[in-house]
């Protein structure tokens, strides 16, 4: 299989920017719903077997949530992944998760 170069890292988040600006707007009322001091641990899976891309896409968008919430990547882009497998571990403020 031959590697692809990933896009440019400003497309990448121009492309994010544009996403939440239409997904959210002017703020995420449920979000509002939880406490500022909340911090929480999450984990993203996926369903069924797979090959992982767009992990840069995922960063981006917690960088411009929220730049304290962590990402750690269990798999890397092009990696085979299986149903229910942990793909990434995330940790910080409840309401940027």
């Amino acid at each position: 299989m031959r590697e692809v170069d990933p896009p440019p890292p400003d497309y990448i988040e121009d492309s994010v920017r544009r996403a939440l600006a239409e997904d959210i707007g002017n703020g995420d009322l449920t979000a509002a719903l939880i406490s500022e001091a909340s911090v929480m641990r999450a984990r993203l899976m996926t369903r069924e077997d797979a090959v992982l891309c767009g992990s840069a896409w995922v960063d981006a968008v917690f960088r411009q949530i929220d730049p304290r919430v962590r990402t750690q990547w269990e798999s890397r882009d092009a990696d085979a992944v299986r149903a229910n497998q942990v793909l990434c571990r995330l940790d910080g403020p409840a309401r940027g998760l």
